[in-house]
């Protein structure tokens, strides 16, 4: 039991690092023309790409979104007592710099994708596309051994397409 909060603890401070270092919009870099490249205005949001019905397809039924959709950046869903999704959008510059677990796969997400699965449970799909970067992770909770890397594909292919 103490190696799952040791887990689980490890996943939630990277998590809250990188969204850290991604920023906001605001935080976006500017072109030319002063626009901010990489987000295409405040339309494109990390819970409209992966909404509360996908997140329940990759958690099963009970999925939560506690707290609502507050930051653009960043959305988590949890379903108590089997596990947590979390989804950080960030620019394509991202996708390189703030990388998921190695070893990489590669998966068939976006332009060019990646996935993860750990010993522990922890499941994590990554692509980029166009200027957009997208991290799904899933923290397992408990001892059920559920292979979430089918659903997260789905979910992040779908997020893909949802994209601009």
């Amino acid at each position: 039991m103490p190696q799952l909060h040791r887990s689980l603890f490890v996943t939630l401070a990277a998590l809250t690092l990188s969204a850290c270092s991604a920023g906001g919009a605001e935080d976006a870099p500017m072109d030319e023309a002063g626009a901010q490249s990489g987000v295409q205005g405040s339309e494109v949001r990390a819970c409209d790409l992966v909404n509360l019905q996908a997140a329940t397809q990759v958690l099963g039924t009970g999925t939560e979104h506690p707290g609502g959709d507050t930051e653009a950046m960043t959305c988590m869903y949890v379903n108590p007592g089997v596990g947590m999704l979390s989804v950080q959008l960030a620019t394509a510059e991202y996708y390189d710099q703030v990388t998921i677990m190695q070893p990489h796969t590669a998966a068939q997400v976006g332009d060019r994708g990646r996935s993860n699965v750990q010993p522990n449970g922890v499941v994590a799909v990554q692509f980029v596309r166009g200027s957009h970067s997208l991290t799904l992770n899933v923290q397992p909770l408990g001892a059920s051994q559920v292979d979430y890397l089918p659903p997260l594909l789905t979910a992040a292919r779908d997020a893909a397409g949802r994209l601009p």
